[in-house]
């Protein structure tokens, strides 16, 4: 025998098929909490892939954004301001569109 168990305060002593059979729900348990983690995981990863496509879908960005979404410098930001890039104003924060970095990026050529 392979040893005792307690259930309610009663000593068992299980047979080689109770065993086995204690063996294949404690697998379907481990197999079910990694399942748990598993999804859990699956659904974090959507949570932020559904962020990002909200983020890149986005018409208009800060300037930081812009910048991120460009990956270029302020300096060249103020540069592109001086040349005609249009941008809103909102109390003191600036916002430049998609579509109008698209529109100055395809009137320069850069």
């Amino acid at each position: 025998m392979k040893g005792v168990i307690v259930i309610n305060k009663i000593k068992v002593v299980p047979n080689e098929e109770l065993w086995n059979e204690l063996g294949r729900r404690m697998e379907n348990v481990y197999e079910k909490n990694e399942l748990n983690q598993l999804v859990s995981k699956l659904d974090t990863m959507i949570h932020k892939m559904e962020f990002i496509a909200e983020e890149y879908n986005k018409e208009w960005l800060t300037m930081k954004e812009a910048m991120q979404y460009l990956d270029f410098k302020p300096n060249t930001f103020s540069e592109w301001r001086a040349k005609g890039l249009q941008v809103a104003v909102v109390g003191r924060k600036l916002y430049v569109s998609k579509t109008e970095i698209n529109r100055f990026l395809q009137e320069n050529q850069l």
